[in-house]
């Protein structure tokens, strides 16, 4: 939030340390890998956390929520060199435009309050792509928890052969099934079984996924009447009753709340450097 200068200021007082120029502390960045904040926070936190006996779980889960959110970046050449730009336009007065962003994302455990993986990608990377790869910090006994970004034939597949217990909210362009739930039709609970759309099979042939899945739709009703449908792989409702999911789901919100932590208390977006190593280095710090 303050100066580069009057933090160096503060820090080299408490330590009775020799003043530090902003000019010396940039050209000192340079030299630091960002990948080191990628370490401290597995060894230092999340190992730390996940040692300790009291660490919170539901029906003996890790419940994770994933989830993207572009990142606006400052506008300079070696900035926009490494994660592009998006344009933008408004026929309503007519503007026309650019901005250089990134696109983060994060495995949030929302029990316990801890970033497990992040990533910070290119302006136009595919959210579905990111998810998967925070799937290599997963163990086994999480619950992974999606908004209605990540509902593809390829991503459940995925998490399929991967083994992993998920609950992802359905959008009205995504599954029939969830189509037809949206609207009011069918019981709350319903089983089915998926194939890939035709032009997508290839695809999932040559990732070596499975080309049947069986999957469980369950509808819920909000407080403003609206339905949400979710698609999962908890197919036991005895384990996991309908009248539960409108709370599992709930629990995603957590992820959304450390976004808004980074962007509004830790002012991530106001990044203290003008290159890309300094955007790296800000992100994985935060």
């Amino acid at each position: 939030m303050k100066s580069i200068q009057l933090i160096l200021n503060e820090f080299t007082s408490i330590f009775d340390l020799e003043t530090v120029s902003n000019s010396a502390f940039t050209q000192a960045r340079a030299n630091l890998n960002y990948t080191a904040f990628i370490e401290l926070n597995e060894k230092a936190v999340v190992d730390v956390m996940y040692s300790d006996d009291n660490i919170k779980l539901y029906k003996g889960m890790r419940v994770m929520g994933i989830d993207g959110s572009k990142i606006l970046l400052p506008d300079t050449t070696d900035i926009t060199n490494e994660f592009g730009q998006i344009s933008y336009s408004n026929d309503h007065p007519e503007v026309k435009g650019s901005h250089t962003y990134a696109m983060a994302s994060v495995m949030y455990d929302v029990l316990n309050h801890i970033a497990v993986d992040s990533i910070l990608s290119k302006a136009r990377a595919y959210e579905v792509d990111l998810a998967i790869k925070h799937l290599e910090h997963s163990i086994d006994n999480d619950l992974l928890l999606y908004d209605r970004n990540y509902p593809s034939y390829f991503h459940l597949a995925t998490l399929f052969n991967f083994n992993k217990k998920f609950v992802i909210r359905c959008s009205a362009a995504s599954f029939k099934q969830a189509r037809e739930m949206l609207k009011g039709k069918g019981n709350n609970s319903q089983i089915a079984n998926l194939e890939p759309h035709h032009s997508k099979l290839a695809q999932v042939k040559d990732n070596d996924l499975p080309t049947k899945i069986t999957v469980r739709f369950v509808r819920v009703q909000l407080e403003t009447g609206e339905y949400e449908v979710l698609v999962t792989n908890l197919l036991d409702e005895t384990q996991f009753p309908t009248e539960e999911f409108l709370d599992i789901y709930h629990m995603r919100w957590g992820v959304e709340g450390f976004y808004a932590i980074l962007k509004t208390r830790l002012n991530l977006e106001n990044f203290s450097g003008k290159t890309a190593l300094s955007i790296y280095q800000d992100f994985y710090s935060t």
